[in-house]
């Protein structure tokens, strides 16, 4: 899936039980052998079955 800057993408995610979980983004590419960058996150959200 290719994103760019300020596009909207919508994800769902099922869980069970239903908990909290965190996301987190990666911009994958060369950065010096470092495989990727890390490009945000979000937090403690709400997962349901």
């Amino acid at each position: 899936m290719r994103v760019r800057a300020w596009d909207e993408f919508i994800f769902h995610v099922s869980t069970d039980p239903a908990e909290r979980f965190d996301v987190e983004f990666y911009r994958l590419g060369y950065y010096g052998d470092a495989g990727g960058r890390r490009g945000g996150g979000l937090s403690n959200l709400e997962g349901s079955t």
